[in-house]
């Protein structure tokens, strides 16, 4: 269907949801085959942070319902904000 509709933005809600873990390589192959052969844009929720981190170029944080962050996954890493977030530490 996407394929045939020649969609430029495809969103995906949490895709790896209830995928067995021998199956993540190949969805994850499968999303960016997608993405590097039809140079469509990938928008995706996924709360999976080792598939994001391989996968993506730029990652938003959601927190109770705003973005507190936007930034390369290395920075969001690294980012204090996030960090106390969702760790409780960091400033």
């Amino acid at each position: 269907m996407l394929l045939a509709t020649r969609s430029r933005l495809v969103l995906l809600d949490e895709p790896m949801a209830g995928v067995a873990s021998g199956d993540v390589a190949g969805l994850v192959d499968s999303i960016r085959g997608l993405q590097a052969e039809t140079g469509c844009t990938v928008l995706m929720v996924e709360h999976h942070i080792e598939v994001l981190m391989g996968l993506v170029d730029l990652v938003a944080v959601m927190y109770f319902g705003s973005i507190i962050a936007v930034d390369t996954p290395q920075r969001i890493m690294e980012n204090a904000t996030v960090q106390s977030a969702y760790l409780g530490t960091g400033s």
